[in-house]
């Protein structure tokens, strides 16, 4: 990372003054590329002449005067009558100046000796041989020599230093030289020398300084070439204890026995390490003033894993016991948490079930809701009542409206609605009396657009000397 320090300083003054009889001098630093003014130190109203030189009034010609002598160089001009600018400094503008100031009495001098600063800049880190990741971080193997080398451009030459930040440790300063180039080697890379290499590069004349830093990593591969365990028991049981380099996940070892008596009969045993696993409900729902359970099951886990409940939200990393409110049991290798009188602004959120053996940990989380109960009889009983509304609305509408609800039944009673009228002779008026009296008359009766009508045809066949109105009338046009 770079940076640039005194970023808003224009140019700098580190201003000796000496006063003698000869006059003055003074010491003037400016920044290249930017401006500069040399003040005449001397000057007063009564002067009737202001001159500059560069060097030495007897031995160079005059660079600028107040009368109207004009350099040149366009960068230079007069301020105040006295007082010399420069615009767009460079390198080469270093050099002294002298300014005369002519009076009538006598010429008084005044010397100034510029500075020009430029830098540092282009600052380069190169650290090799080494690996660059993606996002820019350097990478070396345990035990490689590595050459650390650091340059800029300054003028005047600046002084170069190495900073060593390693992780969890105190900054420590490797190397510091005066000059554009600071390299050294380190032998035999262990991973306590990864960490941040910052190199610092400053201008001694104007205090300006660039940094940039490089982050490295020293990568190695865990000796695990050796396989066995040096543990030996004449029991029937054996201990071994192993080294954090040895809880590997998947890693399997083999135990070999045999008999005292039988050397050539040997057994073995194979023993897996395996990380915790476990799996459970994502997602859990409680009513107010109810309780819920959480479990937590877990499936994989050699040696077997201790399983925990946390709370993340109000109480991060703080394990949950079986007091108060919460009860938490553990029946082979199902977990479980049980809270009663679930409230929203203490319950809620999220649950951690926390599998953890000497392998590695596995950890779940449980999101828990707390919600307020639904009356779900209510609900139901409401439907009921609409319901049973509607059917006796449907009813009622049906018993007032009568038989206009069957427009067929009307169609067919609407075919003939004209009256008939029978005529007989008075023997068949008897006959037709008679049969009046008999309930099957009466069940062949119809009603039909309020009036009587006579029985079916089957009837009328029974009482041939019916002559309908149409009939007899037919008959006597005929």
């Amino acid at each position: 990372m770079a940076r640039r320090l005194f970023a808003g300083l224009r140019f700098v003054f580190a201003l000796c003054v000496f006063k003698g009889a000869a006059g003055t001098e003074t010491l003037v630093i400016g920044i290249a590329g930017r401006d500069v003014t040399l003040t005449c130190q001397n000057a007063s109203q009564r002067a009737l002449v202001v001159e500059w030189f560069q060097g030495d009034p007897d031995t160079t010609p005059v660079l600028f005067s107040s009368d109207g002598k004009l350099p040149d160089d366009a960068r230079f001009s007069l301020v105040g009558n006295a007082s010399l600018h420069i615009t767009g400094l460079r390198p080469q503008d270093e050099r002294n100046y002298t300014c005369k100031e002519v009076l009538n009495e006598t010429d008084h001098l005044h010397r100034i000796q510029l500075l020009v600063a430029s830098g540092p800049a282009e600052i380069n880190v190169r650290i090799h041989p080494t690996t660059v990741l993606p996002n820019g971080t350097l990478y070396a193997k345990k035990h490689d020599i590595l050459n650390f080398t650091c340059t800029a451009i300054s003028q005047p030459v600046p002084t170069i230093k190495w900073d060593f930040d390693p992780s969890g440790s105190p900054h420590e300063l490797f190397t510091e030289v005066n000059g554009s180039q600071n390299s050294f080697i380190l032998h035999h890379m262990s991973p306590r020398y990864q960490g941040n290499y910052t190199c610092s590069a400053k201008n001694p004349l104007s205090g300006f300084q660039e940094t940039l830093t490089k982050e490295l990593l020293v990568y190695y591969k865990e000796d695990l070439s050796s396989k066995e365990i040096n543990a030996t028991s004449l029991a029937d049981t054996i201990v071994a204890t192993l080294n954090s380099a040895q809880l590997l996940h998947e890693k399997e070892f083999t135990c070999h026995g045999s008999h005292v008596l039988e050397q050539e009969a040997k057994a073995s045993c194979t023993v897996q390490l395996v990380d915790p696993m476990i799996i459970s409900d994502p997602v859990r729902n409680c009513f107010i003033g109810r309780a819920v359970t959480l479990t937590c099951l877990l499936i994989a886990g050699n040696p077997p894993a201790r399983i925990t409940w946390l709370r993340n939200i109000s109480q991060p990393e703080t394990e949950i016991r079986s007091t108060g409110r919460f009860h938490v049991s553990q029946v082979g290798n199902v977990s479980t948490l049980i809270i009663q009188n679930c409230s929203r602004s203490t319950d809620e959120g999220y649950y951690v079930c926390k599998a953890e053996n000497y392998v590695g940990l596995k950890e779940m989380y449980i999101h828990l809701t707390v919600t307020e109960p639904v009356n779900i009889g209510g609900i139901v009983g409401t439907i009921v009542v609409i319901l049973l509304l509607g059917i006796l609305v449907f009813f009622g509408v049906f018993l007032y409206a009568g038989p206009r609800f069957c427009p067929k039944g009307t169609l067919l009673r609407t075919r003939d609605t004209s009256d008939i009228l029978v005529l007989m002779d008075s023997e068949d008026e008897d006959v037709l009396t008679e049969a009046a009296g008999d309930p099957a008359w009466h069940k062949a009766m119809v009603r039909a657009n309020g009036h009587a009508t006579w029985p079916t045809e089957s009837f009328r066949a029974e009482m041939p000397s019916e002559i309908s109105l149409e009939e007899k009338e037919a008959g006597t046009t005929t």
